[in-house]
């Protein structure tokens, strides 16, 4: 099916979409904050953003040498270095690029919904992800989701006109940039390397094509690794394979939970209930997603270019052996909803729907009830902050550690990587969910003679510390605890 020209759904109204937008920029505009959630992620990225701006090692100032650590892809990093660059480490201004990506991502996924569900259910599937509650509350995040999204619904989008117009040229050019800035943001961007190989040999034997494919990814991983930015120390994490699968098994529940996670948060606190009836739901989710897929397979005759990145993609997601929350999902996200509303529609037409209403209307009417109830999540949402790195409390470890540590000097801390970017003085990982026995004998090596705890999350370990001889209490506050080792 080839696809429609036109930028906006027939029938859409241009100052329909102008007023979501700007209601979108206002609600996340005026909620932003100066904080960050937990993790040490976002931090790492800056430092590479910083190390590109100063010319140093790529992957310098992050932890304390001779901690191995993978360096992430420089295309975040090289998209946030200008605002490093003009302002320093302002996280309200490191925030604003998802803002002005998210409606992007929305506007791509909705020309491809256009092309099986029709103009006036793109439209609506437009609003819907636009004002999905888990963007509201990510873009609080300085992280690579965002940006990689774009990229990747970007290149899946350009394909389908190579593939659906004639094979041009042009077309094809504008995918490989797509995929080979996806593949330097995110080594995910693997998927839709991967997927579009797969299509132009299994289905196009489309030669040409697939080698300068080959070529372009090939290239791209060759500059990532001139730069020391390769991500292929991940295939460590699966050198224990009863570890791993055992691993892997116990988090399927989870994952599944967070399909549903992504449209519709549900914060369940640690109720193995309510995880359970998340975990269901987003089952059902899935299984309606797959039933669509079939049916518009069967109708349309083969499978394309999206059909494989999202097998691909969500592969990846399942070996993966951690639970990252909703935010792996955003890639994927705008698709499962098509096929889950494909899956809709299949239902309304042959086994339920109410005389009179046509099946396509009861899918817009789907739609909108969605919508509604993101702008009531989004409203109960709408004090959040998930600050939990640059609180009063944090600001003064910073600024205390910077002000008695020495550049030789290093700690033990569970976020070592945000403390090395605003204190300037680095460290290890203290591992918060192993005692303080198993982590002690760590200390007094390489200049690692601080221990810092958190005094509510690690009241065991204060406690521990507090009676260890070895261990002198130098400074606190309300939220962390200092301890030096002793020289004598």
């Amino acid at each position: 099916m080839k696809p429609e020209a036109s930028i906006l759904p027939p029938g859409a109204r241009p100052w329909v979409v102008c007023l979501a937008l700007l209601l979108f920029l206002a609600l996340n505009l005026w909620t932003l904050n100066g904080g960050h959630p937990p993790g040490g992620d976002f931090a790492h990225y800056i430092k590479h953003a910083q190390n590109l701006l100063s010319g140093g090692a790529y992957g310098s100032g992050v932890f304390m040498p001779g901690v191995s650590a993978h360096n992430y892809p420089p295309g975040f990093p090289l998209l946030i270095a200008p605002i490093l660059a003009w302002a320093g480490p302002d996280l309200v201004l490191l925030k604003l690029p998802a803002i002005f990506i998210w409606p992007l991502c929305a506007w791509l996924w909705a020309l491809i919904a256009r092309r099986s569900l029709g103009g006036k259910t793109a439209l609506w599937v437009f609003l819907f992800l636009l004002f999905a509650p888990w963007f509201f509350v990510f873009k609080q995040s300085v992280l690579s989701d965002v940006p990689f999204t774009l990229l990747a619904t970007g290149g899946l989008w350009a394909f389908l006109h190579y593939d659906q117009d004639g094979r041009q040229a042009g077309w094809l050019i504008c995918f490989l940039a797509f995929m080979a800035a996806a593949l330097l943001v995110r080594s995910a961007g693997l998927a839709l390397w991967g997927a579009a190989l797969v299509f132009l040999v299994l289905r196009r034997r489309a030669w040409g094509a697939a080698l300068l494919t080959v070529a372009t990814g090939l290239a791209v991983l060759a500059l990532q690794k001139l730069m020391a930015a390769s991500t292929g120390g991940y295939l460590l994490l699966f050198h224990d394979p009863v570890f791993y699968l055992t691993r892997l098994g116990g988090m399927l529940p989870a994952k599944l939970a967070k399909v549903l996670g992504f449209y519709f948060p549900l914060f369940r606190g640690g109720y193995w209930l309510l995880a359970g009836v998340q975990a269901a739901g987003g089952l059902l989710l899935a299984g309606v997603a797959a039933w669509g897929w079939l049916k518009l397979r069967r109708r349309q005759g083969g499978w394309d270019v999206i059909d494989a990145f999202l097998v691909l993609y969500l592969l990846m997601i399942l070996l993966w052996p951690f639970n990252e929350g909703p935010r792996f999902y955003a890639p994927v996200a705008g698709l499962l909803l098509i096929y889950f509303l494909q899956g809709m529609l299949n239902f309304f037409d042959t086994i339920w729907r109410p005389q009179k209403i046509a099946p396509k209307a009861l899918l817009n009417y789907l739609l909108v009830a969605g919508l509604a109830l993101n702008l009531c999540n989004t409203a109960l949402l709408f004090n959040y902050s998930g600050d939990a790195c640059l609180r009063p409390q944090d600001r003064q470890l910073h600024a205390w550690v910077k002000q008695n540590l020495g550049p030789e000097d290093h700690y033990l801390y569970v976020n070592p990587r945000v403390l090395a970017l605003f204190s300037g003085r680095l460290g290890d990982k203290y591992y918060w969910n192993e005692t303080l026995a198993r982590q002690r004998p760590r200390l007094g090596k390489n200049g690692l003679d601080w221990l810092i705890l958190r005094n509510l999350e690690d009241q065991k370990a204060v406690a521990a510390a507090k009676q260890y001889p070895g261990l002198k209490l130098v400074w606190s506050n309300e939220a962390f605890s200092v301890f030096k080792l002793r020289g004598d």
